[in-house]
């Protein structure tokens, strides 16, 4: 690929928690509730009660599908800007610092509570569940998300939408209008999203110019239709975008065609599938600020994805980790 300019064109609302991540068995997502490679949210009291289950050899890392995106991001050379929610407590420090120390611009927003934990659990086939709680502390997101006014790409990360508030920030940001010609990419990034916060998914698939979806969401949303067929309905209405497949690679769409392109091959074993789909998005997003051409931007974002199924954590510290 040719090299091309950086522009700093790129802003996410973005669920920045850290991550608690911890080997599990089977059996302990069953005894706590927890649907396998979803997010489950669980009362805090049951949260507090699984940490202590995990017990010493659980690690805290900087996670959260936006977080994560804009981290990938800025390893590929975008400059980007993130509006999230940091708690006012060290868990909320270190969210931030990780970010900033990646070049990732912070626009807000900080507020006065427990910064947010998800518990991400790797069973023994190297898949990632999550169990989530709600410290029933609201985001003010409106004011906030206008901070990205001077962005033309802005993504929404759709764990956010779980929490406390984001959903009225969110539809009154829209409501409030959105400068002309910003795109807006939406990312629901699990099934329980499209389950639990269905009347702003439904405004945000309205107002959306792409949709990133793994295969999982496209089934919910669509059910009964090929990726071709989604494909096809969302072009006609001029949105382009993602369905991911897993191993099986994944299907892209705009305006000119759609394509399929296989996995990577791997070089090294899988360490887990946890931030392989927000790397792959990162590099989706990076190839449309780029203006690359459908090929380029499925080549790049495949690739994304394979390098973070094989470190450690769910985003890698520069490009060469990323395509190298």
């Amino acid at each position: 690929m040719s090299p091309r300019r950086r522009i700093p064109i790129v802003g996410l609302i973005a669920h920045a928690p850290v991550d608690v991540v911890a080997d599990a068995e089977e059996a302990l997502l069953a005894d706590y509730g927890l649907a396998k490679l979803q997010c489950t949210t669980i009362p805090y009291p049951r949260s507090e009660e699984l940490g202590r289950a995990l017990g010493a050899g659980a690690r805290f890392l900087p996670g959260g599908c936006g977080a994560n995106m804009a981290a990938g991001l800025a390893a590929l050379g975008s400059e980007v800007a993130v509006v999230a929610p940091f708690g006012a407590d060290s868990h909320g420090s270190f969210a931030r610092a990780d970010l900033e120390s990646r070049g990732v611009e912070i626009r807000g927003f900080g507020y006065d509570g427990p910064h947010s934990l998800v518990y991400t659990l790797i069973t023994g086939d190297r898949e990632r569940t999550f169990a989530d709680y709600c410290h029933g502390v609201p985001y003010d997101l409106a004011a906030a998300a206008h901070g990205l006014d001077d962005q033309r790409i802005v993504a929404i990360d759709g764990y956010l939408l779980l929490r406390l508030g984001v959903a009225d920030g969110i539809r009154g940001w829209l409501a409030s209008g959105r400068p002309e010609g910003q795109d807006l990419v939406f990312c629901p990034g699990d099934v329980s999203v499209l389950t639990d916060a269905g009347p702003i998914v439904r405004d945000l698939l309205a107002e959306a110019r792409h949709l990133v979806l793994n295969r999982h969401e496209a089934a919910k949303l669509f059910p009964g239709l090929s990726d071709e067929a989604i494909a096809a309905m969302l072009r006609e209405r001029g949105v382009s975008g993602a369905i991911t497949q897993g191993e099986a690679g994944a299907f892209l769409f705009d305006r000119t065609g759609s394509l399929h392109v296989g996995a990577n091959k791997l070089d090294r074993p899988i360490v887990n599938t946890n931030g392989a789909g927000d790397a792959f998005t990162a590099g989706y997003l990076h190839g449309i600020e780029q203006g690359l051409p459908l090929d380029e931007v499925a080549r790049l974002a495949t690739a994304c994805a394979a390098r973070v199924l094989t470190i450690e954590g769910a985003r890698p510290e520069r490009a060469a980790e990323v395509v190298g």
